[in-house]
């Protein structure tokens, strides 16, 4: 061996034994029990030489990441660990130095080129405990009585430039991932929660405002996007909004509560209108409850609760105008020609009003008609065009609220604040279409992951709570489909957070006639030529035979669930048809998502 490739292999070894290569074998790992794929070449590789060459398989690279301590052995931190990304939870060290270093560049004076809103209280609405807070609210009564909407974002495209290391980590991780033992950012935490989020705490507020001039209608008048700075921030959480909603502003203590009650009483007056023109203009209002999981480290445990929060209204004042920016962001955008990623979602092939009657008809209760519904629904997408979304009801959409949390958000205000600096968007059309492509395919996998990590804190609740026994329940079906040899019935379970889950019924060992008690008069499906539902006859004589349509939506099955398994996502259960006193064990698991997503 010569000196050259002493050097060389000396080289190798010293890069093999470094921090560095030790973190690519732990995501490699890491890759391969979870049967997922990273974005870096080296862990591509590295996860193919533990599999090809030294033959690990999923199990056995899981078992090395429980003797490393990199995993826990209760396997509960696997659907978690599933939704951060690709890679640790931690950002490289680069990434943190930069972040640091821009969190310490307080600017001395103000930028006379941003909006001043000196005296104008902006308010921000989130719940006590939100630490990155990206949007603010304020109304305007102008000279000429005209009213001013000016919703305020948080202006990250301050600090965080194109192609810098900050925007390509936060392209890789797509978005900020929320499961049920915290929260894992999308840019490091000493600036999402410092010089980004707006808060008093901050001497100034910097900005991007999406301004809408609104007619007693809620249409909109006239609409401009600025950079701003914000020196009255005021935060005011929900449930102090909604009694504001519900006060006499003449009997609030304060001449500053009267101010803020009548601009919330004001405000919560222009949402109404807004919604009522979304629906006038096709948009579709869902109130869905959904299971939430939170896990509390330091007292050991896990909170399960049912999310109904949707319905107040602080929370849809907040919605309508978070919404009405997009609206505004999209239009300016389209007006003048920039590329950013708009968000559309294509109409149903089924009309939703025609699908409630038909749903009525066939004894579906109407507290569940919302969930059948949903899976009538196109995915909402991200597109480098724009174009109509359906259920929001606006003829083009994007979303900018979340500049700290969504990597396509923060890509529409680099490209809107390189418009309004030097009158040209940052990147063109192709790039930023290129951009979209894969941010839906990574940002949908996080969210669906993001809900199955809370499933299994659930399902480890339920776990305990069986401890050997067994638990009676009714579902609600939802949905059915053939999968090979087995029917696959989706099903909604009321008592335990409106879970969703999908059961298998193998058909070589059971007879489903038994899944229901009487097989109903008509049956539904979608016609779809017609592009609507209709009912038609059906007879016992047609279940016989092996034809599964006149599987009822909307009917009640007993169930009996015998164990749950967080790791592996899985029930197993008994269904139970008490008339015909027959009975079979099988496995279901929960859904990860419906398709809708309005904001």
């Amino acid at each position: 061996m010569n000196l050259s490739q002493q050097r060389n292999n000396d080289a190798r070894s010293k890069e093999w034994d470094s921090p560095a290569a030790d973190e690519s074998r732990v995501r490699a790992l890491e890759m391969l029990a979870l049967q997922a794929s990273s974005n870096y070449a080296t862990d591509y590789m590295l996860q193919n030489y533990l599999f090809n060459t030294l033959g690990l398989d999923r199990a056995t690279a899981y078992d090395l990441l429980v003797l490393l301590g990199v995993w826990s052995a209760t396997k509960l931190g696997y659907w978690s660990r599933l939704t951060v990304h690709h890679r640790h939870q931690s950002f490289p060290s680069h990434v943190d130095d930069a972040a640091k270093k821009l969190a310490g560049t307080v600017p001395q004076h103000r930028d006379e080129a941003r909006v001043q809103y000196a005296e104008l209280p902006a308010y921000t609405i989130d719940d006590p405990t939100t630490r990155h807070i990206d949007d603010a609210i304020s109304l305007e009564r102008a000279a000429d009585g005209s009213e001013w909407v000016h919703v305020h974002i948080a202006d990250p495209s301050r600090l965080i430039s194109p192609r810098s290391a900050l925007d390509v980590e936060a392209s890789l991780r797509t978005t900020a991932v929320y499961t049920p033992e915290g929260v894992h950012p999308m840019v490091p935490d000493c600036m999402a929660a410092g010089p980004l989020s707006l808060t008093s705490a901050n001497a100034t507020n910097y900005a991007m405002t999406f301004s809408a001039k609104l007619a007693s209608s809620g249409e909109i008048l006239d609409l401009k996007i600025a950079m701003s700075e914000l020196h009255d921030v005021r935060a005011v959480p929900y449930d102090s909004v909604d009694r504001l909603l519900a006060s006499d502003t003449a009997q609030l203590s304060s001449q500053r509560e009267q101010q803020d009650g009548a601009t919330m009483q004001r405000l919560w007056t222009l949402a109404q209108r807004r919604r009522e023109l979304r629906i006038k203009n096709g948009a579709v209002i869902l109130h869905i409850p959904k299971p939430a999981a939170s896990v509390s480290t330091e007292s050991a445990s896990v909170r399960i609760t049912t999310d109904a929060s949707y319905a107040r209204p602080s929370r849809i004042m907040v919605e309508e105008m978070m919404l009405l920016a997009g609206e505004v962001a999209s239009r300016f955008a389209h007006d003048s020609r920039i590329a950013i990623p708009f968000r559309v979602q294509e109409q149903p092939l089924v009309e939703l009003g025609v699908l409630r009657e038909r749903l009525g008809a066939v004894g579906m209760p109407a507290e569940l008609v919302p969930f059948f519904s949903m899976t009538f629904f196109n995915a909402a997408r991200y597109s480098a065009s724009a174009g109509r979304h359906f259920a929001v009801g606006f003829d083009q959409y994007t979303r900018v609220t979340s500049p700290i949390r969504r990597y396509a958000d923060l890509l529409a205000h680099q490209q809107l604040r390189s418009f309004l600096e030097t009158g040209k968007a940052a990147l063109e059309h192709e790039a930023v279409a290129r951009r979209v492509g894969w941010l839906d395919a990574i940002t949908n996998q996080v969210k669906n992951n993001s809900r199955l990590a809370q499933r299994s804190w659930i399902l480890a609740v339920l776990q305990r709570l069986l401890d050997g026994h067994s638990m009676r329940t009714n579902a609600v079906v939802l949905d059915w489909y053939q999968e090979l040899q087995n029917l696959v019935c989706e099903v909604l379970l009321p008592e335990l957070a409106f879970m969703r889950v999908a059961i298998l019924i193998p058909l070589q060992v059971f007879d489903p006639a038994a899944l229901l008690l009487q097989p109903p008069a008509q049956q539904l499906h979608m016609d779809a030529d017609a592009a609507t539902v209709v009912t038609t006859p059906t007879t016992n004589a047609a279940a016989a035979a092996g034809d599964f349509s006149w599987l009822r939506h909307g009917v009640t099955v007993p169930l009996e669930i015998l164990t749950a398994n967080p790791a592996s996502l899985q029930f197993t259960l008994r269904m139970v048809d008490e008339q015909r006193h027959q009975s079979f064990e099988t496995v279901a698991w929960p859904k990860a998502a419906f398709a809708v997503d309005a904001l």
